[in-house]
């Protein structure tokens, strides 16, 4: 994966994106390798002490998720996932959002009185 497709799929910024590799590289937890096909690009992989930390994670939000969802009905789950997803869209709609950009923030290049 590179860094822009995991920008998108965090929605996140590039650029936080990056900083955030640098620290999980720093840690050991993931390394950039040049792509094969193209030397301009850098791809990110999880090394194996990053495998386990994503493992760990994973289970621990399986967990969380099994206790706090336990005795709802899985249609009002997925009801209730689709609503979510719904008001996700309109709110970047109607604010005009663009990828990578948190509706709480507002683009370097709108007008200042726009921001307060």
């Amino acid at each position: 994966m590179v860094q822009s497709e995991l920008a998108a799929d965090l929605e996140m910024r590039p650029m936080s994106v990056g900083s955030l590799i640098d620290k999980l590289a720093g840690h050991g937890l993931l390394e950039r390798r040049r792509d094969a096909a193209d030397r301009r690009i850098n791809r990110i992989y999880l090394t194996p002490a990053g495998t386990e930390v994503a493992q760990t994670l994973d289970d621990f939000r399986e967990r969380v998720a099994r206790e706090v969802l336990d005795g709802i009905d899985e249609a009002a789950i997925a009801s209730a996932l689709a609503t979510l997803g719904e008001i996700k869209t309109r709110l970047a709609v109607e604010n005009s959002i663009r990828p990578n950009r948190s509706p709480l923030r507002p683009a370097a290049d709108e007008p200042a009185e726009s921001r307060a």
